[in-house]
C-alpha cells in the first residue's frame, strides 16, 4: 500500500472519434491509474460536468490524440502513438 502512494497518479486521456485508433491500443499498453477513451464530444460533456481532467482535451487537428498526465500535471499532447512515453 505505501509502494502505490509513492508515485503520484498517472493519468491517460485519449480523445478520438475512431475507438481502434492505433494510438488508442498504444495506451491500453501503458500502465496507468486512469484511461478514458473519450469522443470529443465526451470530453466536452465530462469538462462541464466539473472534471477537469477532460478540460482543453481535444481532437488536434481531428487526428486521435492522447494526453499522459502525471501528478496532475499533463505532458504535451499526442497524435502518434509510438510518441506515447511509457
Amino acid at each position: 500500500m505505501a509502494a502505490e502512494l509513492s508515485h503520484p497518479p498517472r493519468q491517460m486521456v485519449v480523445v478520438t472519434d475512431d475507438p481502434g485508433a492505433p494510438i488508442v491500443a498504444a495506451a491500453r499498453a501503458i500502465p496507468t491509474d486512469v484511461l478514458a477513451i473519450v469522443t470529443p464530444a465526451q470530453a466536452a460533456e465530462w469538462t462541464r460536468a466539473g472534471f477537469e481532467l477532460f478540460a482543453e482535451k481535444v481532437a488536434k487537428n481531428g487526428r486521435p490524440t492522447a494526453y499522459d498526465c502525471r501528478d496532475f500535471a499533463c505532458r504535451l499532447p499526442v497524435t502518434d502513438a509510438d510518441e506515447l512515453i511509457t
